[in-house]
């Protein structure tokens, strides 16, 4: 398997947690995140009182994977999170996917 790399425009430096998604690592704000996704919320509320010093996300050693999400369904969230809608046309099966993982990250904005 080859080394997970940090995506080109998803990997904030100055943000708090650290994704893995397929093969790429993506660097993102919590509190946006938590404001888009309930799931993320309750995520982010109980590793914040769990007292533990070493968490999964805090660096690109120990991502904090996202176990069947595909990577396109993981972008569209992030575009429409980041106010960052690409211009162009999405297929059936990555709206489909989009949809699924709203569902299951139960986002606010979908």
């Amino acid at each position: 398997m080859s080394k997970a790399t940090q995506h080109p425009v998803y990997y904030f430096h100055a943000s708090s947690h650290v994704f893995q998604v397929e093969n790429t690592l993506y660097k993102l704000c919590s509190l946006i995140l938590s404001s888009a996704s309930n799931v993320f919320h309750d995520m982010f509320a109980a590793t914040q009182n769990s007292g533990q010093m070493e968490l999964d996300g805090m660096s690109n050693d120990k991502p904090i994977h996202l176990e069947g999400i595909s990577w396109d369904a993981f972008e569209l969230f992030l575009e429409l999170t980041f106010g960052r809608i690409c211009t162009g046309s999405y297929t059936l099966n990555e709206l489909t996917k989009f949809l699924q993982f709203c569902d299951m990250y139960q986002c606010c904005h979908a």
